[in-house]
């Protein structure tokens, strides 16, 4: 990877090391989304950090499952439904944003 390649990497992803960034920080950052083991539709958050990223994708989450289910039974949901509700609620929230970019960005 040549050194401006490099460089581009380690702002965007604030590598360990790079500017400053503590690994702590780059913990928090880069922990994922995982789904509590005793509450099956709620998203779990082990290191800290970006709750403004957790909290809106645990909304449109579980709007999602009490929504868009044929079960009623929201608190039991199978690690495939989970796996399949996650990925929706992201395409959501990513087509929502793009929709909006488009609508509001100003044209050339």
């Amino acid at each position: 990877m040549g050194e401006l390649n490099k460089e581009v990497v380690d702002i965007v992803w604030e590598r360990p090391g790079s500017n400053g960034m503590s690994a702590s920080i780059f913990r928090r950052w880069t922990q994922g989304l995982v789904f509590s083991e005793t509450e099956h539709t709620a998203l779990e958050q082990f290191e800290g950090g970006p709750c403004a990223v957790i909290a809106p994708v645990q909304a449109f989450l579980l709007k999602n499952i009490l929504f868009n289910r044929e079960s009623s039974n929201w608190r039991h949901i199978t690690e495939e439904e989970q796996k399949a509700a996650l990925c929706s609620t992201l395409a959501e929230i990513l087509e929502t944003g793009l929709l909006y970019l488009l609508h509001y960005l100003p044209t050339a």
